[in-house]
């Protein structure tokens, strides 16, 4: 008889264990449920984000490359690290390659002009409107207008200088 009574209290025990089992399987499946919701959700707002950084970056990329006006970007040396067509153009050069091989200053018609810009620019931050000569590799000359911003390194200190470069030689004749 004492067997038998062990045998229902421990089967007792069993199935209050399995019902706990149950209500923390439950409690853990809605959690998860929750949860995955939530990635799913936040796995959503990626996406969206995604596309449209990819959006911007095309249109970024579409303004850059098909504007008439020169965009540049240099060190502070004067080495070009980019460069759009409208400047390859109006250069003179075939391709972006071409402009990479040169520097900035080989394309200035008097290289005290850049030596001036540079000043203005690394004392206030930009120059705009600044007019300059450029020459193209034909040796023709372009009166252009700048305006020019410093790119400041993790340190905050300059460089290099990021432009956009507009010819103005048919409003000077």
């Amino acid at each position: 008889l004492a067997a038998g009574t062990a045998v229902q209290q421990r089967t007792g025990e069993v199935r209050e264990m399995a019902a706990e089992i149950r209500h923390l399987v439950k409690d853990f499946e809605r959690e998860w449920t929750k949860a995955a919701q939530s990635f799913e959700g936040e796995i959503q707002e990626l996406r969206l984000a995604n596309e449209m950084l990819q959006a911007k970056g095309a249109l970024h990329e579409a303004v850059f490359e098909n504007s008439d006006d020169g965009i540049v970007i240099t060190t502070k040396a004067g080495n070009f690290l980019a460069v759009n067509q409208g400047l390859v153009r109006w250069v003179g050069c075939k391709t972006k390659e071409e402009v990479f091989a040169r520097k900035i200053q080989d394309f200035y018609a008097n290289p005290g002009q850049r030596v001036q810009m540079k000043r203005k620019v690394d004392r206030s931050g930009v120059a705009t409107n600044f007019e300059l000569k450029l020459r193209r590799i034909d040796g023709s000359e372009v009166d252009t207008l700048h305006t020019i911003n410093v790119r400041l390194d993790g340190q905050g200190r300059v460089s290099g200088y990021q432009g956009l470069m507009r010819d103005i030689t048919e409003r000077k004749l």
